[in-house]
């Protein structure tokens, strides 16, 4: 007899503090909306998620996530399919799967049939598919690149600079530059703009705060050049930006 997929739970989440080791009766799906997400796994290698990538965590795995400061996600509970081991499916910021995903929380609250959810479930399970790639021990990413992403996300607006951060990683700036190039298709100082530029999005929606101290708490001195590098990367000014998100529902209606 076949098994449907049930949709369990779902809902959007944050992480602002440490999740310590854990598991579920059930499938987990956590998509990332902002941040680098780190989770750990009981004898299973670290996976790193930007945004766009979605966690694959098999029932009954024990795993824990590190604090993302500015980090939100959507996460899903699912019963009747499974993985052998936990997976990070890098989808290519893939609309499709954005939009389902951002969906399945108003779809988990509303009057569906059971069925309607499966159905949706089982489409996105095969779109994700689509985009999987069994990752191997070989793949896992190298512990000195571990340890300098973990340096940037938890000191982003007072970080050092890419010498002092090599050395702290303990490996030369040449060759940490080709480990970022090889991993996340950038250097290391384009990786961190662009990572404090992603901070910055999600600063500018809160109206409490003025753009020269969103600049500062993103690792900017000069709040001009924070605006003129935010128009040059966004073709928005900070003010336009904040603007056409102020009205945005927000994505930090629970924790995870």
């Amino acid at each position: 007899m076949k098994v449907f997929p049930v949709l369990q739970y779902t809902d959007f989440g944050v992480c602002d503090k440490n999740i310590p080791m854990h598991s579920h009766n059930f499938m987990e799906w956590v998509m990332v909306k902002q941040g680098i997400f780190t989770a750990r796994f009981i004898g299973f290698k670290t996976l790193y998620g930007e945004p766009g990538d979605i966690f694959v965590i098999p029932a009954n795995t024990a795993h824990d996530q590190a604090p993302v400061p500015d980090g939100a996600n959507v996460f899903v509970l699912v019963s009747g399919i499974d993985s052998p081991h936990p997976l990070l499916i890098k989808t290519g910021k893939d609309p499709l799967l954005k939009t389902w995903f951002d969906q399945l929380p108003g779809f988990f609250q509303d009057n569906s049939s059971p069925e309607e959810k499966s159905l949706f479930i089982q489409t996105i399970w095969m779109r994700m598919k689509h985009f999987c790639r069994d990752i191997s021990s070989k793949d896992a990413i190298h512990p000195v690149l571990q340890k300098a992403v973990t340096l940037i996300h938890t000191r982003l607006n007072d970080l050092p600079a890419v010498n002092e951060i090599a050395r702290l990683a303990g490996i030369s700036p040449s060759h940490l530059n080709l480990l970022f190039r090889k991993n996340f298709g950038t250097g290391v100082s384009e990786y961190v703009i662009s990572m404090r530029l992603e901070k910055a999005k999600l600063l500018l929606q809160n109206p409490y705060l003025n753009i020269a101290e969103t600049a500062v708490m993103c690792g900017f001195n000069d709040p001009n050049y924070f605006s003129r590098l935010f128009r040059k990367k966004t073709g928005k000014t900070p003010g336009e930006y904040r603007n056409m998100h102020q009205s945005d529902p927000g994505i930090q209606s629970s924790s995870h």
